[in-house]
């Protein structure tokens, strides 16, 4: 797997590409600065990460509290089968769902 990056694609789309673990997601922490977006809502493409845990989870979390905090609404689409397993295990259905349906 490889080292996670994000990508701005020229429909303003954030895409997430390689694995969100433990060991990757500390250099994107603060890879999204929201103020800066343009919009009311940013879009967060996830169908290129390669694996991700219960870290990575937390990651997306943290980047819908500080859109929240700019103003901004999140949506993620393309949610890994592995992420979809852990956000219902943990009851977050209504934070990730609702987008993926993009």
């Amino acid at each position: 797997m490889s080292q996670a990056h994000i990508e701005q694609t020229g429909g303003g789309t954030l895409v997430v590409r390689g694995a969100l673990k433990l060991d990757t997601v500390a250099a994107l922490a603060g890879g999204i600065d929201f103020d800066r977006l343009n919009g009311s809502q940013t879009q967060i493409d996830l169908s290129q990460v390669e694996g991700i845990d219960s870290a990575g989870v937390a990651l997306c979390l943290d980047w819908i509290s500080q859109a929240k905090t700019a103003g901004v609404e999140v949506k993620f689409f393309g949610l890994p089968e592995q992420m979809q397993r852990l956000v219902s295990m943990n009851g977050l259905d209504d934070l990730f769902f609702k987008a993926d349906s993009l």
